[in-house]
């Protein structure tokens, strides 16, 4: 496939990785290329495993700067997984006809708004078909979902030994996880990670661009991908991108560039790309995250109740569900006094049917990530709290989620903040039972002299119809894959997901090599010079990844026992449990070669039957038609008539013979009704005398006139 030069400049590899041998090397020597599509914390996490491969990289990204999506608002924690099945349990079905009928019941499934626009969208209806075709299991959701957090953690800590820059986006130290009854939750690794979303993205973009010149196209966006037959099965041939014209920003400049390897890491976008191919199954749930910053009187005692591990309510505050923050100024210290202060790091699942979340972060991260959207500060202070591994005393608190199928973009005005912190407090007192004065917020913190400010956004991520994320081939095409749906866990999926993306690219470059092999021996040429396949080793550890453990980490412990490596490999998987194959054949996976024509085409043949079967019948009528108007008293509407929709022409002699003598009698009855030419004359013997000039009849005239005065005036005389 073609490629351009610009944008394949050499590979500068790392110093640690070249004595690596390279599992992509063809019998061509032209280094293999990957485009991209999405430079989130996914992108930045799969571009950094494909160059490691050996191939030359591009990011695409419609937006101007890397993690300006999704990956702002995912949860900053890492190898804590699902706390519970939450799409998996949760009937859509009955959710979607609440949310349209009795918008304000607070139901799990927003369904009501911009419905129009819902109702309209294909990938809605695709998502909800998944739905009922997915096989997975609550248990195996939880298991498949758990397993990629503990990869993401073993990538995490392998990339930060490796990297000591990147500590300091990671915080370290305990990480509290409540689920729903303010239990502490099982997590997926026994020590989650807390880590800073954009900055860490932000920062491995920057190790791809310096170690393997990973190149960021930054403001094009993909348009669609160009796919062809190779065989008996597809290939991406190319993609069509664009970017804003630098003279014309209102117009788009579009390009087509080629890849060996395409993948889709685009969020809550897949579904919408691939709507022309695969149709995945992946729709763009909108949210709300509200961030209350170091909050203070009473929104503070109202917070800090939703992170109280297993609260002891009265019977009266449960029937009225309003919390103790809301009781008159005198016994607000008493209240205060006792609740306790959230710890660092503590995530909270307040609701599971509507995916709503809070949890704690350090303020200064909270400022500087929210102004303007730029990077993270690099303040001394920050900086050696960071590296220090410890959580900061000061703490805002993060309240998001709420599943939306409105992902419609709208103008940022104070109406819609307020609708928004409505709805959100209406969801905390309906769902959760906790009466939290968002909206409020700022009056009484100016009446009490605090200083609570509440930042709302509205977000849109990605979700798949059991809440597992795809990573696999993208259809049928065997040179393009995708790799998201992460929902509100991207930092916590993405980077075990990337990895096995890797080891699924990696196994079908290995496939490749070993046809070329078996090539090079049918062609006669010594095969002693080429390394021989990995494939073998490749399926080992993509088992080690299914099973969630990192085959790297596994190689680095000498001291693991036969008796617990043998454990690893117990649970064999016969497939990617992260493919579309558990939708039940719903993603079609390879080209079907089917000789019965579809109904559309046997309609078609049907109508080319009966018109040939009519033909000599309509071209017999028509020239019946065609006979009558050629007759002298046929009425001339009907002429035209017949002259207009049915006459045609005939090459037959017969019918030219025909047309001439029709000419012909126009011309003699044209002839018998013309008017005699004015001013000719014939002579005596008959003949006609040739037409006079202008002068001739002027003098001609004069000289009549003469006469006639000559004659009036010899009458009178």
């Amino acid at each position: 496939m073609g490629q351009r030069g610009s944008r394949m400049p050499p590979v500068v590899a790392s110093a640690s990785d070249s004595t690596s041998p390279n599992p992509t090397e063809r019998l061509s020597l032209v280094a293999p290329s990957a485009a991209v599509v999405g430079a989130g914390v996914a992108g930045v996490h799969v571009a950094y495993e494909l160059a490691k491969l050996g191939f030359k990289v591009t990011v695409f990204e419609r937006r101007g700067d890397i993690a300006g999506g999704e990956t702002r608002f995912s949860l900053p924690f890492v190898g804590v997984g699902l706390i519970e099945p939450t799409l998996a349990r949760t009937a859509f079905r009955t959710e979607v006809l609440r949310g349209m009928l009795f918008p304000t019941a607070c139901p799990d499934l927003i369904a009501r708004e911009h419905l129009f626009n819902t109702l309209l969208n294909p990938v809605v209806y695709r998502w909800m078909w998944g739905r009922l075709r997915s096989c997975f299991s609550d248990s195996e959701v939880m298991a498949y979902t758990n397993n990629l957090s503990c990869v993401s953690h073993s990538v995490v800590c392998e990339l930060v030994n490796k990297y000591p820059h990147l500590h300091q986006h990671v915080f370290a130290g305990p990480v509290t996880v409540l689920n729903e009854r303010k239990e502490a939750a099982v997590t997926a690794h026994a020590e989650p990670l807390t880590v800073d979303p954009v900055g860490w993205t932000r920062a491995l973009a920057e190790v791809c661009r310096r170690d393997y010149d990973v190149q960021f196209a930054l403001g094009e966006r993909l348009e669609d991908a160009v796919t062809y037959l190779k065989y008996d099965v597809e290939s991406t041939r190319s993609i069509r991108v664009s970017k804003p014209d630098p003279l014309h920003p209102e117009q788009r400049l579009f390009a087509s560039e080629g890849y060996d390897v395409v993948v889709l890491a685009a969020g809550a976008s897949t579904g919408t790309m691939t709507l022309p191919n695969s149709r995945l199954p992946v729709l763009g749930l909108s949210g709300l995250s509200a961030v209350v910053q170091q909050p203070s009187g009473a929104l503070k005692d109202a917070i800090w109740s939703l992170f109280q591990c297993k609260p002891h309510r009265s019977p009266a505050a449960a029937s009225t569900s309003s919390s103790p923050e809301v009781h008159a100024s005198s016994s607000h210290d008493g209240v205060a006094d006792s609740l306790a202060r959230p710890a660092p790091g503590t995530l909270a699942l307040l609701n599971s049917n509507c995916s709503l979340y809070g949890y704690t972060w350090p303020s200064s991260l909270t400022f500087s990530t929210n102004r303007n959207g730029g990077l993270p500060s690099r303040s001394s202070a920050v900086a050696s709290m960071m590296q220090s591994k410890v959580l900061p005393a000061s703490q805002d608190v993060v309240l998001q989620g709420l599943l939306s199928l409105d992902s419609t973009v709208k103008t940022k005005t104070q109406a819609l903040v307020s609708r928004q912190l409505d709805r959100l407090e209406s969801y905390l007192r309906i769902k959760c039972g906790w009466s939290v004065p968002l909206s409020s917020s700022s009056t009484s913190a100016e009446a009490g002299g605090g200083s609570n400010v509440v930042r709302v956004r509205e977000y849109v991520r990605a979700f798949t119809p059991d809440g597992v994320p795809i990573v696999d081939r993208n259809g049928g095409s065997f040179n393009c894959f995708v790799c998201c749906g992460f929902g509100d866990h991207a930092m916590d999926f993405a980077p075990g997901a990337a990895k096995v993306l890797g080891k699924l690219v990696e196994h079908q470059a290995q496939h490749l090599r070993e046809e070329d092999i078996e090539n090079t021996k049918t062609w006669g040429l010594l095969t002693s010079k080429l390394s021989p396949s990995r494939r073998t080793a490749v399926e080992e550890e993509l088992q080690l990844l299914f099973n969630g453990a990192d085959p790297d980490a596994v190689k680095r412990k000498d001291s693991r026992t036969p008796s617990e490596a043998s454990a690893l490999a117990l649970l064999r998987f016969e497939d990617n449990p992260y493919s579309t194959n558990r939708f039940a054949n719903m993603v079609r996976k390879e080209v079907k070669t089917d000789s019965s024509p579809p109904i559309l085409s046997r309609l078609c043949a049907l109508e080319d039957a009966f018109l040939t079967h009519l033909e000599p019948l309509r071209r017999r009528f028509h020239a019946k038609a065609t006979e009558l108007a050629l007759r002298e008293n046929t009425p001339d509407w009907l002429r035209t008539l017949v002259f207009c929709f049915m006459y045609e022409e005939d090459d037959d002699p017969a019918a030219q013979a025909r047309k001439e003598q029709h000419v012909h009698s126009l011309q003699k009855l044209a002839s018998q009704y013309e008017t005699p030419v004015a001013d000719v004359k014939t002579t005596g013997d008959g003949a006609e005398e040739l037409p006079l000039t202008p002068a001739e009849q002027s003098k001609r005239k004069q000289a009549e006139l003469e006469r006639r005065a000559r004659e009036v005036f010899a009458k009178r005389v």
